[in-house]
């Protein structure tokens, strides 16, 4: 399936209806389980169940046993992606 954008409306009791073609494109069906993620302000759906949320207390739990935290690891994660946007930026 390719990129697609719809904009939908929150119900009065803040439920969400996914539009009917994009149910049957993703073969989505009552009961099915969803996963929404939650980034910096952008919210996706994703059919199926997430194990993000896992792996990322699996990483906390090996990373805590080493002394450092998931919160350091993700500040270099981001300190080390601008030092390469600046790079690249040059490049070009």
């Amino acid at each position: 399936m390719g990129k697609s954008s719809t904009t939908i409306t929150m119900g009065q009791r803040v439920v969400v209806t996914i539009p009917k073609k994009v149910r049957e494109n993703y073969r989505l069906e009552e009961g099915d389980e969803l996963t929404l993620l939650a980034m910096e302000g952008v919210l996706l759906l994703k059919p199926g169940h997430s194990e993000i949320d896992e792996m990322a207390e699996r990483l906390g739990r090996a990373l805590k046993g080493r002394g450092e935290s998931l919160e350091g690891m993700l500040t270099m994660v981001r300190e080390q992606r601008e030092q390469y946007g600046k790079r690249s930026s040059r490049v070009r």
